[in-house]
């Protein structure tokens, strides 16, 4: 019984590595931008550069959004992040933590 559970102990480890390497590999393209955009603009200003999807100026007109995933891309904010961030932006910071409070009671005692 215990040399079973260290061949099982051993294929659990091989199945871990392999799903860390693939995790790496899938998150590899989004570390390879982040590293680029802060090097880009820690020497510029600008984080933009050769091969990276743009990275719009924000402006409170369209409100452009950087959308940091397997997929970066940039878009403006839709209507239900606009809805969000206006009712957030209205509030004194005593409402926020009244609201953040209420939420939290709410998620504990689920």
């Amino acid at each position: 019984m215990l040399f079973d559970r260290l061949e099982w102990q051993s294929q659990q480890r091989v199945l871990n590595l392999v799903w860390s390497k693939r995790a790496i590999k899938l998150g590899q393209p989004l570390s390879d931008a982040m590293i680029n955009y802060w090097t880009n603009f820690a020497k510029t200003g600008n984080p933009n550069g050769a091969g990276l999807p743009a990275w719009p100026e924000y402006n409170r007109k369209e409100k452009p959004r950087m959308y940091l995933d397997v997929e970066v891309a940039s878009a403006p904010l839709t209507q239900n992040e606009i809805e969000r961030y206006n009712f957030f932006a209205g509030r004194e910071q005593n409402q926020m933590i009244a609201f953040y409070k209420r939420w939290l009671l709410k998620l504990i005692t689920r």
